[in-house]
């Protein structure tokens, strides 16, 4: 009889688990926050969707406000500027066009980095995002056309696209509804040099604006490295080369 029971118990406890999971799995549709813990289960309690192996800081879930206003359209063009190791990057460079691709499957998305190399390592974490069991449950539907493993380039079945870019590269014939520029200065010591900070504007407006459209969001996120750097030149008033209809 308490062998009965303890089955009895076990069955329950799956059911429960796994009406828990599904209810979680369509919040994490609408919910930026609640689809990055969704798809970082903790590794010892994979079923427990009331664990995540994600942190929930103030700086994340900042972040993910400021992502679902951009996807909603709310917001046209951001500027990020955290320091190194908080989280940026996996919200709005990995997280974000898995989400956003999910919820649109029809949209096209531009991601422009320092180098194509490290453009494609995005391009393979959000292909890893889509391709999990995770991302399944929470976009049944969705889909990546079957034979294309390339890292640049995510095609949807519904023909929208993830573009991944590294700096100096054209995008030719590679629409955007949203751009994100992450890091486009590698580091501290390209960023001391002028003629990589005027490279580096001069392909963000020849690539980002000739790729959106009127209603695309352009977010911007990367180190502080030098005040004469992308962002500087976008918010300050005052630099020569800032253009109000561009900021």
């Amino acid at each position: 009889m308490t062998e009965d029971k303890d089955s009895g118990d076990a069955i329950l406890e799956r059911q429960i688990l796994a009406a828990k999971r599904k209810r979680a799995a369509i919040v994490a549709r609408g919910s930026l926050l609640d689809f990055i813990r969704f798809i970082r289960p903790p590794p010892e309690f994979p079923d427990d969707t009331d664990q995540s192996a994600f942190e929930v800081t103030p700086v994340a879930r900042l972040l993910c406000e400021v992502m679902e206003k951009v996807e909603r359209g709310e917001l046209l063009r951001a500027c990020v500027s955290i320091p190194p190791q908080h989280g940026k990057s996996d919200v709005i460079s990995r997280a974000f066009p898995a989400w956003a691709a999910g919820r649109n499957p029809h949209k096209h998305l531009m991601l422009g980095t320092y180098s194509q190399d490290f453009a494609e390592d995005f391009g393979g974490e959000v292909r890893n995002i889509i391709n999990s069991s995770e991302f399944a449950q929470v976009f049944p539907h969705f889909g990546l056309r079957k034979g294309e493993k390339a890292k640049d380039t995510l095609v949807t079945t519904k023909g929208g696209k993830l573009n991944f870019l590294g700096r100096g590269g054209a995008g030719t014939g590679k629409p955007a509804d949203t751009f994100l520029v992450d890091d486009p200065i590698k580091d501290d010591a390209e960023a001391q040099s002028p003629t990589i900070r005027k490279q580096v504007w001069g392909w963000f407006n020849k690539v980002a604006f000739s790729r959106i459209h009127k209603f695309s969001p352009v977010v911007i996120v990367h180190t502080r490295w030098h005040e004469d750097d992308l962002i500087g030149r976008l918010v300050d008033p005052s630099h020569p080369d800032h253009d109000k209809s561009i900021a």
